[in-house]
């Protein structure tokens, strides 16, 4: 009996780490199975037509956000897909009901620890969550330091006072991510330690899109 085509759906051309994520578990599957990387904005395409035609198997990763984008676009359209796994994380121990509302339209859900599939399971996820933990890359590791150049003032500022940099980004759902708490935490060590430990903190932020997380 032949096996289904995986359609891996994830942000094929975004700098991000569901990027980089994607890539190694896509490499891994792509050992056993026919794997099709997909842009996750060409789903709404692909998908209808891919499930009629070839009986694929869609991962959908990160889950959450395209579910929501796309829920009235498509899903509303073609109903419940036959094959769709969600790959996510949590990022607190309770899920928005809205949020269990959506692996609704989901297979089976794939999440990187036990506490993330406590948290999914008890918020009322009904649908299966399995853990497949995130790997180390040694490529990460060993590779060499190399010279920043986006962030080059921040590198700059650094070298020339000697200070030790400790960053936290928010590249988007700045609360759902904590980012009231960072600042509340971070102004309260910049008085009484950062300055004895020679350190200094900057909050990127760059856009913000909705949460799914209490």
């Amino acid at each position: 009996m032949p096996l289904h085509p995986i359609f891996y759906v994830y942000p094929l051309n975004k700098w991000v780490s569901w990027h980089f994520i994607s890539e190694h578990h896509i490499k891994e599957l792509s050992k056993y199975f026919y794997v099709q990387k997909v842009d996750e904005n060409a789903l709404t395409v692909i998908m209808p037509i891919a499930q009629l035609s070839t009986k694929a198997v869609f991962f959908l990763h990160p889950y959450f956000y395209p579910v929501q984008v796309y829920e009235r676009r498509l899903l509303a359209k073609i109903g419940k897909p036959e094959r769709l796994i969600g790959v996510d994380v949590a990022d607190s121990d309770h899920l928005t009901e809205y949020a269990v509302k959506l692996t609704d339209y989901a297979t089976a859900i794939i999440v990187p620890s036990y506490f993330a599939q406590k948290s999914y399971l008890n918020s009322g996820v009904k649908v299966p969550v399995h853990v497949v933990p995130h790997g180390v890359t040694e490529e990460w590791i060993d590779s060499k330091a190399t010279k920043p150049s986006t962030f080059k003032l921040l590198f700059d500022y650094k070298t020339k006072n000697k200070k030790k940099l400790i960053q936290t980004w928010m590249l988007h759902s700045s609360y759902r991510k904590g980012e009231d708490l960072a600042y509340e935490i971070f102004n309260k060590l910049a008085v009484f330690q950062f300055p004895l430990m020679g350190f200094s903190f900057c909050i990127n932020k760059f856009f913000q899109q909705g949460g799914y997380y209490e």
